[in-house]
């Protein structure tokens, strides 16, 4: 075993107790049963926040008791010493998260005992904080935690108070954490070790008998920066993105004016839950046009926060694509909102900046309000332009004092800005309702485009207006024979009478 050059009373008492048994594990005779384990991992080897860095060490337990009144274990003295690879890493024990409280003392947070990865929502419970929580004393009163300069690290714990509870067993059980800080990437490795006099590696049995556990040491892992690359370290895993574009049916437009729809789709993996879903979202806009007789607005009837069961849902930002009746792209939040439980984000801000600009921010701020589901393109908000003419729109993130700047937020209240695609600039140009196939001629080309696309599969007009022959804001069959009579019949021309 590894000698440490330091000096710690903290398990002198409950080492001087020894003792013999039955044993079964083969190289210590007074470890009952299966072999005891000790591990020490890492909690964190990647981190996604600019430095320094909290990493987190858990220490976990494995140990059988096959028979309590012998084996159940009674004390345990964990002597540790870490090194980093990389000095510029500056790599210290952080005694701010090293204390040994539980439950019901304040600042659980940063206690040994603690559960990962937050109070909030435990991924893997500590058995100590477990029967603190519980508020009947059954924690092990002593609990000894001695520094060792920035390099190691003594946990000694005896249940000493008559309300003790005996060791639970059981596989991986975590044991405490300790939590280091770190200026750069490292490899960082530990190892038990001695500190003198007496503070070696070991457990007590309850009838006093004392013995070495198997360990996974030594240990030496890689902590990596693992923001998203050359964008933002708040960024978990795979690159948060936003999308703007312009809805398909609006890349050519009837007759002015128009209304020109702007979804904006998210993309976000999520690959730890508990730190990187989507909880809030800002989203400043600021857009400019080629064309100043175009007047393109925003405008506020087109541009609001409804959702359901409130009425003019096609009118709301969190509508679904195109329309209502018939969704090609179906929005998060009207998903949320037509289970009718509260399921959407309750903070819904809009702000059209007089029709010349856009600022939108979500959070989900009421009880009931799910997770960001993730995915690829999720439609998260559409913008409906109002336009008098042709015109190249184009848009781009801004920023509006005091707050506005545009961002994510991650459930841990983490901020980062996504990847975009702005500036983004498309032209809007004109085309006839009936016009299904966008070749400038209404013909039996466009009749057969109709069932084709209606009825076969085939591809969308190539806009809204354009499929929509006898302007009912719908496509069925009533434009394909509105098209057959304008063409065969003598009927009314496609478009709005």
């Amino acid at each position: 075993m590894k000698k440490c050059v330091s000096l710690s009373m903290a398990g002198m008492v409950f080492l001087l107790l020894a003792g013999s048994a039955g044993a079964q594990c083969p190289e210590q005779p007074n470890d009952n049963g299966l072999c005891d384990t000790l591990y020490v991992e890492c909690f964190d080897p990647f981190n996604y926040t600019p430095p320094p860095w909290q990493v987190r060490l858990p220490i976990l337990i494995t140990s059988d008791i096959p028979d309590p009144a012998t084996d159940s274990v009674s004390g345990m003295v964990i002597p540790l010493t870490f090194t980093s690879s990389n000095p510029a890493a500056d790599a210290r024990i952080d005694w701010y998260y090293n204390g040994t409280a539980v439950h019901p003392l304040p600042d659980l947070d940063r206690s040994v005992f603690r559960h990962l990865p937050s109070m909030d929502d435990p991924q893997v419970r500590n058995w100590m904080m477990d029967y603190s929580e519980t508020g009947m004393g059954l924690e092990w009163d002593t609990r000894i935690v001695v520094p060792h300069g920035d390099f190691g690290i003594d946990i000694t714990v005896v249940p000493t108070g008559a309300s003790d509870q005996r060791f639970p067993g059981g596989s991986r059980l975590l044991h405490a954490t300790v939590t280091f800080t770190l200026e750069d990437t490292t490899t960082m490795c530990v190892d038990t070790c001695y500190y003198e006099p007496t503070e070696r590696l070991a457990f007590s049995r309850s009838d006093a008998a004392t013995y070495i556990p198997r360990d996974n040491m030594p240990n030496c892992v890689s902590i990596r920066d693992q923001g998203c690359p050359g964008q933002d370290w708040g960024d978990n895993g795979d690159c948060d993105s936003l999308i703007l574009e312009v809805y398909p049916p609006d890349e050519h437009q009837a007759p002015f004016p128009v209304q020109v729809r702007f979804p904006m789709r998210v993309t976000n993996d999520i690959p730890n839950p508990n730190i990187d879903s989507i909880a809030g979202i800002v989203m400043p806009l600021c857009f400019t046009s080629s064309n100043p007789t175009a007047n393109a607005l925003l405008p506020a009837e087109k541009n609001h926060t409804d959702l359901y069961p409130f009425p003019n849902l096609e009118n709301s930002i969190f509508r679904h694509m195109p329309g209502m009746a018939d969704p090609q792209e179906r929005n998060f939040m009207m998903d949320y909102a037509e289970q009718m439980t509260g399921l959407e984000w309750d903070t819904r801000i809009l702000d059209l900046g007089g029709g010349i600009h856009f600022w939108f921010s979500i959070v989900p701020t009421g009880t009931a309000d799910q997770r960001f589901p993730g995915g690829s393109r999720v439609l998260v908000a559409t913008m409906t332009f109002s336009l008098d003419d042709t015109s190249t729109i184009c848009i781009d993130t801004c920023f509006w004092p005091p707050t506005g700047r545009p961002g994510f937020s991650r459930s841990d209240a983490v901020t980062y800005f996504p990847r975009i695609n702005m500036p983004y600039c498309i032209g809007i140009e004109l085309a006839e309702y009936g016009d299904a196939d966008g070749d400038g001629i209404i013909n039996i080309s466009d009749v057969m485009y109709m069932v084709n696309y209606l009825y076969r599969g085939g591809p969308y007009p190539v806009s809204f207006e354009a499929g929509d022959a006898n302007c009912d804001d719908d496509h069925s069959i009533v434009d394909i024979l509105t098209l057959i009579n304008y063409l065969y019949k003598g009927g009314r021309p496609p478009g709005c009478i």
